[in-house]
Parts: structure tokens; C-alpha cells; sequence
């Protein structure tokens, strides 16, 4: 409904759009619904992801966020694979940089689950795009030296500091470059590894698994001439 101000001002609501908000909720319930309605759990995951992945016109208000940001703490953790396949194949790996305020919280969680659908034995996997989303946090760590993040052994919303974010990014993309079945995941892994060298080289930061990560381009490189 429209409200009209008596000073013939439209009203400013800095909050998130009803429908917004609606579909959020709708689909934040749907998301506690028991195994028998599982396929309506993972479409409700989905949509939240294909929701909150888009620009806002205006930003979301805080209570809004922080039940957002439940929903998808508890999904990235979540010990059924199938729930964490489904974030990580819809949630673009744009969302870190569309500006949601304390979208960074769930970075560790962002990080686990694709270490996670890397590793596992699906053929369905979406490993591509897990390596995608890792490869889009590469150059996080060295702007944010401590990332304040939810913790990732409990459901619950607990702050904890994560001071070894590039350590978690490096290794799993290492990995990838280097063994991972799925071609195209491996391609997209090599290229984030590049990225990840330029941005070390450009900071001086002298890391550890800089040499690692030329060697495994270099063999690369090699067996492909």
C-alpha cells in the first residue's frame, strides 16, 4: 500500500523491499523443513542465493541481514553435501563485492564449503564454480589482515577472529592446480593460483608457497608444450 505524508513527501524506508523480505523468509522457513521435503529445501537455498546475489537499491536493514546471514551460515555448514553443492553453485561469487554490509562474516564459511565440494566424490559437483568463488577471495587476505568471521563448528552466530584466511585460500586452490580430476576446475584453479602470485609478488610478501605455486605452473606449463 501507498502512504502519503502530509507534507506531499514520498517517505524514505531504509529498509529491505517487502518482496524482498518476503521471499527471504518464505524461503528461510522452507529451509527447516524435515528430509522428506528435501528437493524444497534445496530449491528454497536456491532461491535465497539467486536473491541476495543481485544489487540491492537499497540496502538490506540490519535484522534483515543478520537472519539472512543465519540462513547461510547454517546451510554452508550443513552436513548434508547437497545443500552445500546447491549454495555454492548459485551463490555468484560476486556476492562478496555487491556490498552487503558484514558480508565478510561468511568468508571462513564461503571457504570451507568449497574446500568441501572440491573434495568430495560427486560427479555433480559444481567444482568449477567452487573455484571460482575461492579464486575471487584471493585478494581479500592481504587487505583485511585479521577478517572477523562466524565461527565455523557451531550454527550458532559467534564472532571469532580469522587471522589465516590465505593459508585456508592457498592450500585448497594448491590442491586443485595440481590433481583435481575435472579439467575445467583445474583451468579456473590454475588461473586463480596466477592471480594469487601476481597479488604476493606486487606485496613483497615473500610466502611460503610461492615457490609451490610457480612449480605447479611451471610443470604445467611444461606437460602442456
Amino acid at each position: 500500500m501507498l502512504r502519503i505524508n502530509v507534507k506531499n513527501h514520498s517517505p524514505v524506508y531504509r529498509c529491505a523491499s517487502p518482496i524482498l523480505k518476503l521471499g527471504v523468509d518464505a524461503s528461510g522457513n522452507a529451509t527447516k523443513l524435515t528430509e522428506r521435503y528435501k528437493q524444497g529445501k534445496l530449491h528454497a537455498y536456491k532461491l535465497i542465493c539467486r536473491i541476495m546475489k543481485r544489487r540491492q537499491d537499497v540496502s538490506p536493514n540490519t535484522d534483515f541481514l543478520t537472519h539472512f546471514y543465519n540462513i547461510m551460515h547454517q546451510g554452508l555448514l550443513h552436513q548434508d553435501q547437497d545443500i552445500v553443492n546447491t549454495i555454492i553453485k548459485h551463490c555468484s561469487p560476486r556476492f562478496f563485492s555487491i556490498g552487503l554490509p558484514g558480508a565478510t562474516m561468511l568468508i571462513l564459511d564461503f571457504i570451507i564449503a568449497a574446500s568441501r565440494v572440491t573434495a568430495c566424490s560427486s560427479l555433480n559437483a559444481p567444482r568449477v564454480e567452487a573455484q571460482i568463488l575461492l579464486g575471487s577471495l584471493v585478494c581479500f587476505p592481504n587487505f583485511y589482515e585479521e577478517l572477523p568471521a562466524l565461527h565455523p563448528t557451531t550454527a550458532d552466530v559467534v564472532l571469532t577472529k580469522f587471522p589465516d584466511v590465505k593459508e585456508h585460500i592457498i592450500k585448497t586452490i594448491l590442491t586443485s592446480a595440481r590433481e583435481k580430476p575435472s579439467a575445467p576446475a583445474r583451468c579456473v584453479a590454475l588461473c586463480s593460483l596466477g592471480i594469487w602470485l601476481c597479488e604476493e609478488l606486487a606485496h613483497g610478501t615473500q610466502h611460503p608457497q610461492i615457490k609451490d605455486a610457480l612449480n605447479v605452473i611451471c610443470v604445467t606449463l611444461k606437460v602442456m608444450t
